[in-house]
């Protein structure tokens, strides 16, 4: 499904929830490990409700057996706490952690104009752990399985490691385990942990937000125009974007490629102006 139809299949989905069209049908309490087979006709939803206090962690699947659909999970006072289109085949995970006692909703529409068949089963539906190791592992039960894509998680203060620990599979093709040493490409996470950084120089007072960057990045070329610090932070530099003209040159950072410090440097350089 392309984005404006599933924009669509979002916005009719929410019509229904709102009490604007269409009708609900399912209304089988959901309990943990008991599998309920259900289906949807095109222009209604299904609804589930599941009873549970202020923080609980509720989690669970939806097998999507000849359907794409939309899920939404909503709280006692009708609020959409999630919602998602997620693939158009197989299954389809929710997870709320809970603010408030009462019914909770789980609702699904199809996203086409036919309907089809389902199968929902909640899996948890506990009080969520106070000890910051067993909630990470809490929440990511999900995950840790050897037919779901996995992570890791690590914490840090003063450089000392706190806790790390990885769930669920790095690669599902060669059956690979996530663990705390796996090399991962990051991406554009790596974007809020370089300007907190940068931020912690600049309250040292060994950087300016108004610095020219080739004061600290020498190699970069002079364009006839100051390109400072802060205009990296707010990506407003002028500098080419790097990922997609790497790619144009037959690398592939999405596959694992290593792109160093120097080849970026290169590419800048390449570049004719601002």
């Amino acid at each position: 499904m392309n984005m404006v139809n599933r924009a669509n299949a979002i916005g009719a989905f929410l019509a229904v929830c709102v009490g604007l069209g269409g009708s609900a049908s399912g209304q089988e309490q959901l309990e943990p490990g008991i599998e309920i087979r259900g289906s949807v006709a095109a222009g209604e939803m299904a609804q589930f409700p599941v009873e549970a206090p202020a923080g609980y962690l509720l989690e669970g699947v939806v097998e999507q057996l000849d359907i794409d659909l939309t899920l939404g999970v909503f709280r006692p006072d009708g609020r959409v706490t999630n919602m998602s289109s997620g693939v158009s085949t197989g299954a389809q995970r929710f997870q709320i952690e809970t603010t408030e006692d009462g019914i909770h909703r789980i609702a699904i529409r199809p996203n086409s104009y036919s309907g089809g068949s389902f199968v929902i089963r909640l899996d948890r539906r506990e009080p969520l752990a106070t000890e910051p190791e067993r909630l990470a592992a809490q929440l990511l039960a999900a995950y840790d399985r050897p037919d779901s894509p996995g992570v890791a998680v690590a914490v840090f203060q003063n450089g000392e490691t706190l806790f790390s620990a990885a769930y669920g599979m790095a690669n599902l093709t060669y059956g690979i385990p996530f663990t705390t040493s796996t090399r991962t490409n990051i991406e554009s996470s790596s974007k809020q942990f370089t300007a907190f950084a940068i931020m912690l120089l600049e309250k040292q007072g060994k950087i300016d937000l108004d610095d020219d960057v080739r004061d600290h990045v020498a190699e970069l070329p002079d364009f006839g125009e100051k390109v400072t610090v802060r205009h990296l932070l707010t990506h407003t530099s002028g500098y080419r974007e790097i990922a997609n003209l790497l790619r144009m040159a037959g690398r592939r950072i999405d596959i694992g490629d290593h792109i160093d410090r120097n080849e970026v440097i290169e590419v800048v350089q390449r570049q004719p102006e601002l």
